[in-house]
């Protein structure tokens, strides 16, 4: 029996000797412990994190997100003892005085395998960086720096978030009164310029407060070279102070000599556009850069409109009396008898193309627009052939005697196919007497007029 109980307490101690000489075999060929610093990313966990600094429009430094974050530190795999790691921060263009840490030494038990720091900067204070204007990276983390423990391996142990700040640039954009793309008419007849003065007035508006004080002047295009020099800009340069973020009004005008360097009817692209002297912390906002004026010239005071226009008043037709002049039949006053079915008059191709009636509105009117209707036959399969004219021509007079044209409208292609037509006079004309003058379409021979309507200038 001791015999028996002898060998096994021999067996026992052996078993026991065993299991620390294979623990120590263990311990020794354990395997690298690579040690991680790494916070969630869009496709996984990250040891580097981008953020974008931008400025306001207050001019004030701002960042997509909180500068101040929690890392993981993590290990491979567990460790079958504690690890200590000290870490200190990790910067790049920022003073590491700036720097703080949740800790500066974190322990990790046996068999765990994380444990979680946070960094940031005092204060959450990133105004130094404001004060470099120009395009700047950062860096801010921190790393590894002693580590306690079984075969860690630190070398790549920094986790760091890199902040990409733009450089400070104002963008400028030019503010037309009335919109950037502006269209204007003026009619050049007997030596006058019908429509007001060639001016424009704008400012220079910035997205966000210079820094320092910014000289603009102008330029402008689209003019004859020999008449550039007709041109100018009130006031001729500005400067917008440090910290403001608008010009002022600044007006641009132009004599009318440029309008009489030959007859025809032209038009004018106008371009107005900012230059600055020092063009590093500007940039021009490429959808408003510059002021853009189409300036049509014309000697004829009529223009084609889909309708009666708001500033136009019906006048009286009581008094009104029409004369039919060579090629037209039927009844005049049927012209004025606000019935658009009627036979009206009709205008018959033989002699000459164009068809006139001289009304007589009984007294001095101020006239401001034209409203005609035609009348139109159908026949299958064709369909409807709409007897208006292709040209529409009204003079003016005193006497009935010496007539001055106010003006030729060609009905547009997109409106032959309508019966209703309408002409703006554009600026009011005293007359009683007016000659309406239609030039027929070969292609009938023939224009039926069913009513018309001259119109005064609404009352406000």
């Amino acid at each position: 029996m001791k015999i028996f109980l002898s060998s096994i307490a021999l067996c026992c101690a052996g078993i026991f000797m065993g299991c620390q000489e294979d623990e120590e075999l263990n311990l020794l060929g354990y395997p690298e412990n690579p040690v991680s610093i790494v916070t969630p990313g869009e496709s996984g966990d990250v040891s580097t994190m981008k953020v974008k600094a931008t400025y306001n429009e207050n001019g004030e430094l701002v960042t997509a997100t909180s500068l101040r974050h929690t890392w993981t530190v993590s290990l491979a795999t567990p460790s079958p003892e504690d690890v200590v790691l000290q870490i200190a921060p990790y910067c790049v263009n920022i003073p590491v005085d700036k720097v703080e840490l949740s800790e500066t030494t974190i322990k990790i038990p046996a068999g765990y395998v994380s444990a979680s720091v946070t960094v940031g900067l005092k204060g959450d204070d990133f105004s130094f960086a404001a004060e470099n204007l120009e395009a700047q990276t950062y860096e801010l983390g921190f790393n590894v720096v002693n580590a306690e423990g079984l075969n860690l391996k630190t070398e790549s142990a920094t986790g760091k978030m890199v902040i990409e700040k733009d450089p400070y640039l104002v963008h400028v954009s030019m503010a037309g009164e009335s919109g950037n793309t502006v269209a204007m008419k003026r009619v050049c007849k007997d030596g006058d310029v019908i429509g007001g003065a060639v001016e424009y007035s704008f400012e220079v508006q910035l997205d966000r407060p210079v820094k320092e004080d910014l000289p603009i002047s102008f330029s402008v295009a689209g003019i004859p070279e020999e008449f550039l020099g007709d041109a100018s800009f009130t006031p001729a340069q500005v400067t917008i102070p440090a910290g403001e973020k608008n010009s002022g009004e600044i007006k641009w005008a132009i004599s009318n000599d440029f309008l009489f360097a030959n007859e025809e009817d032209e038009e004018f692209n106008i371009v107005l556009k900012p230059v600055f002297e020092n063009t590093d912390m500007v940039s021009v906002n490429p959808d408003n850069e510059s002021i853009n004026i189409t300036l049509n010239k014309t000697s004829s005071l009529l223009e084609w409109v889909s309708g009666t226009q708001s500033n136009w008043g019906q006048l009286e037709r009581d008094s009104w009396t029409a004369t039919l002049l060579e090629g037209w039949s039927g009844n005049a006053s049927e012209l004025f008898d606000n019935y658009t079915w009627g036979s009206g008059v009709q205008f018959v191709e033989i002699n000459t193309s164009v068809g006139e009636i001289v009304i007589d509105l009984g007294k001095e009117e101020n006239i401001v627009g034209f409203w005609a209707v035609y009348g139109y036959e159908y026949s299958y399969p064709s369909g409807y052939k709409y007897l208006s004219p292709l040209k529409t021509e009204l003079f003016v007079s005193d006497d009935k005697s010496e007539w001055t044209s106010l003006g030729v409208v060609n009905t547009p292609s997109t409106s032959t196919s309508t019966d209703r037509h309408y002409i703006n006079i554009v600026v009011p004309i005293k007359t009683r007497y007016i000659k309406y003058a239609g030039t027929v379409n070969s292609d009938y021979a023939l224009m039926k007029l069913l009513e018309m309507k001259f119109y005064g200038e609404k009352e406000q």
